[in-house]
């Protein structure tokens, strides 16, 4: 097995340092680009519901929100997407995670000083 130079392993923790600020890049915009689809998702239905019942004077949305703004119509609207939907409330958690921490130094010493 080759011995690994100290400036390699340097390089190596430089390349794995970058690698995970790319990671949480690349997470933040997935999740960036979740919520702005659920947004336009959201508005969209805004957009079709007030044009489906014919409510096009802001008068008329409030008079539709408040009619739609009910125990019993949220109850039911509820469960009938709960048993659709999977649940996506753990998404996106990680893209906010700090970079990992540079373990070689916990490794090296765990193995009584020499390297795995």
């Amino acid at each position: 097995m080759a011995t690994i130079t100290a400036k390699k392993i340097a390089d190596m923790e430089a390349q794995r340092r970058k690698l995970d600020r790319e990671i949480r890049s690349a997470k933040r915009a997935e999740a960036a680009a979740a919520k702005q689809a659920l947004l336009s998702a959201r508005q969209a239905l805004g957009v079709w519901l007030t044009e489906s019942v014919g409510a096009d004077t802001t008068e008329a949305v409030e008079r539709l929100h408040a009619a739609l703004d009910t125990d019993e119509v949220r109850a039911h609207l509820a469960s009938k997407v709960s048993a659709e939907s999977p649940d996506t409330s753990a998404q996106g958690d990680d893209a906010d995670r700090p970079e990992s921490p540079d373990t070689s130094g916990a490794q090296h010493e765990a193995y009584g000083g020499r390297d795995a």
